[in-house]
Protein backbone atom coordinates (compact mmCIF):
# COMPACT_ATOMS: atom_id res chain seq x y z
CA UNK A 1 0.00 0.00 0.00
CA UNK A 2 2.94 2.17 0.64
CA UNK A 3 4.00 1.97 -2.72
CA UNK A 4 1.04 2.85 -4.02
CA UNK A 5 0.90 6.36 -1.90
CA UNK A 6 4.60 6.80 -2.81
CA UNK A 7 3.15 6.84 -6.74
CA UNK A 8 0.97 9.39 -6.45
CA UNK A 9 3.71 11.82 -4.96
CA UNK A 10 5.57 11.78 -8.33
CA UNK A 11 5.83 15.05 -10.35
CA UNK A 12 4.30 13.32 -13.50
CA UNK A 13 1.66 11.07 -12.03
CA UNK A 14 0.19 14.52 -10.99
CA UNK A 15 0.65 15.77 -14.15
CA UNK A 16 -1.23 12.96 -15.88
CA UNK A 17 -4.10 12.87 -13.28
CA UNK A 18 -4.36 16.61 -14.45
CA UNK A 19 -4.34 16.26 -18.09
CA UNK A 20 -6.99 12.81 -17.48
CA UNK A 21 -9.38 15.03 -15.98
CA UNK A 22 -8.71 18.37 -18.15
CA UNK A 23 -9.58 15.89 -21.43
CA UNK A 24 -12.62 14.51 -19.44
CA UNK A 25 -13.73 17.95 -19.26
CA UNK A 26 -15.35 18.39 -23.17
CA UNK A 27 -17.38 15.26 -22.63
CA UNK A 28 -18.61 16.11 -19.41
CA UNK A 29 -19.69 20.61 -20.64
CA UNK A 30 -21.15 18.69 -23.59
CA UNK A 31 -23.25 16.51 -21.99
CA UNK A 32 -25.07 18.57 -19.31
CA UNK A 33 -24.22 21.98 -19.55
CA UNK A 34 -24.79 22.89 -23.26
CA UNK A 35 -28.15 21.06 -23.30
CA UNK A 36 -29.03 22.61 -19.53
CA UNK A 37 -28.10 25.95 -21.75
CA UNK A 38 -30.38 25.43 -24.94
CA UNK A 39 -32.99 24.09 -22.61
CA UNK A 40 -32.94 27.70 -21.17
CA UNK A 41 -32.49 29.11 -24.38
CA UNK A 42 -35.50 28.14 -25.55
CA UNK A 43 -34.12 25.48 -27.86
CA UNK A 44 -36.81 22.64 -28.96
CA UNK A 45 -36.50 19.05 -27.38
CA UNK A 46 -35.49 17.60 -31.00
CA UNK A 47 -32.91 20.18 -31.43
CA UNK A 48 -31.28 19.60 -27.81
CA UNK A 49 -31.65 15.88 -28.98
CA UNK A 50 -29.47 16.04 -31.98
CA UNK A 51 -26.79 18.03 -30.20
CA UNK A 52 -26.57 15.07 -27.66
CA UNK A 53 -24.39 13.42 -31.03
CA UNK A 54 -21.58 15.69 -30.31
CA UNK A 55 -20.88 13.10 -27.48
CA UNK A 56 -20.47 9.94 -30.31
CA UNK A 57 -16.69 10.78 -31.21
CA UNK A 58 -15.41 10.57 -27.44
CA UNK A 59 -17.91 7.14 -27.73
CA UNK A 60 -16.20 5.79 -30.31
CA UNK A 61 -12.43 7.01 -29.42
CA UNK A 62 -11.34 3.32 -29.30
CA UNK A 63 -12.22 3.27 -33.30
CA UNK A 64 -10.53 6.84 -33.81
CA UNK A 65 -7.19 6.82 -31.68
CA UNK A 66 -5.29 4.03 -33.65
CA UNK A 67 -5.37 6.05 -36.72
CA UNK A 68 -4.07 9.23 -34.80
CA UNK A 69 -1.06 6.72 -33.50
CA UNK A 70 -0.93 5.29 -37.27
CA UNK A 71 -0.55 8.28 -39.45
CA UNK A 72 1.57 11.41 -38.87
CA UNK A 73 1.97 14.82 -40.60
CA UNK A 74 5.34 15.36 -42.17
CA UNK A 75 5.62 19.06 -40.75
CA UNK A 76 5.15 18.54 -37.24
CA UNK A 77 5.31 15.26 -36.31
CA UNK A 78 2.50 12.43 -34.79
CA UNK A 79 1.16 14.01 -32.03
CA UNK A 80 2.23 17.92 -32.77
CA UNK A 81 0.50 17.63 -36.42
CA UNK A 82 -2.59 15.99 -35.13
CA UNK A 83 -2.63 18.83 -32.10
CA UNK A 84 -2.33 21.36 -34.44
CA UNK A 85 -4.76 20.36 -37.01
CA UNK A 86 -7.13 20.00 -34.05
CA UNK A 87 -6.59 23.53 -32.72
CA UNK A 88 -7.24 24.86 -36.58
CA UNK A 89 -10.43 22.94 -36.92
CA UNK A 90 -11.63 24.15 -32.87
CA UNK A 91 -10.75 28.23 -34.63
CA UNK A 92 -12.81 27.50 -36.93
CA UNK A 93 -15.83 26.09 -35.61
CA UNK A 94 -15.56 29.14 -33.30
CA UNK A 95 -15.11 31.66 -35.20
CA UNK A 96 -18.50 30.30 -37.90
CA UNK A 97 -20.48 30.18 -34.08
CA UNK A 98 -19.53 33.30 -33.57
CA UNK A 99 -20.09 34.50 -36.94
CA UNK A 100 -23.87 32.40 -36.64
CA UNK A 101 -24.72 34.57 -33.59
CA UNK A 102 -23.61 37.60 -34.36
CA UNK A 103 -25.74 37.48 -37.93
CA UNK A 104 -28.41 36.40 -35.81
CA UNK A 105 -28.36 39.20 -33.71
CA UNK A 106 -28.15 41.73 -36.23
CA UNK A 107 -31.24 40.32 -37.93
CA UNK A 108 -32.80 41.21 -34.92
CA UNK A 109 -33.06 37.49 -33.17
CA UNK A 110 -35.08 37.64 -30.01
CA UNK A 111 -32.84 35.01 -28.23
CA UNK A 112 -30.41 34.95 -25.70
CA UNK A 113 -28.01 37.19 -27.92
CA UNK A 114 -30.31 40.78 -27.20
CA UNK A 115 -27.50 43.13 -27.97
CA UNK A 116 -24.95 40.70 -28.91
CA UNK A 117 -24.95 39.49 -25.64
CA UNK A 118 -25.85 36.55 -23.90
CA UNK A 119 -28.25 38.59 -21.01
CA UNK A 120 -27.08 38.29 -17.40
CA UNK A 121 -29.05 38.44 -14.53
CA UNK A 122 -27.76 40.05 -11.65
CA UNK A 123 -28.95 39.21 -7.51
CA UNK A 124 -30.63 42.26 -6.46
CA UNK A 125 -31.70 44.26 -10.21
CA UNK A 126 -34.60 42.62 -10.45
CA UNK A 127 -33.65 39.66 -11.54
Amino acid sequence: MGAFINAFRSKRVGMLIALGFASGLPLALTRTTLSAWMTNAGVNLKTIGLFSLVTLPYSFKFVWAPLLDRFSFPLFGRRRGWMALTQVGLLLSVWINGRHQSEKCAAGHRGPCRGGRVPVRQPGRGG
